[in-house]
């Protein structure tokens, strides 16, 4: 894995999360330290993982923190 800063970085981690989160069949959460990260991430790998039946629930999707959580719980 590359340093964050180096080229391919966040390639990567989109592409070994996708492999990952299919593997497990969606069972994961992944914690990000930089916002513009996870939306970044959550836009490149929501086509791919709804293509896998899974629903990614990502903060900042216009949803208060309660109504996503509720949103997960239910599902």
């Amino acid at each position: 894995m590359p340093e964050p800063r180096q080229p391919g970085y966040q390639r990567l981690i989109e592409s070994s999360l996708i492999a990952l989160i299919k593997a497990v069949r969606g069972r994961t959460l992944v914690l990000f330290t930089s916002y513009s990260q996870l939306r970044q991430t959550g836009n490149t790998t929501r086509g791919a993982l709804a293509d896998a039946g899974v629903t990614l629930y990502q903060q900042g999707d216009g949803v208060s923190r309660q109504q996503l959580l509720e949103s997960f719980r239910a599902a």
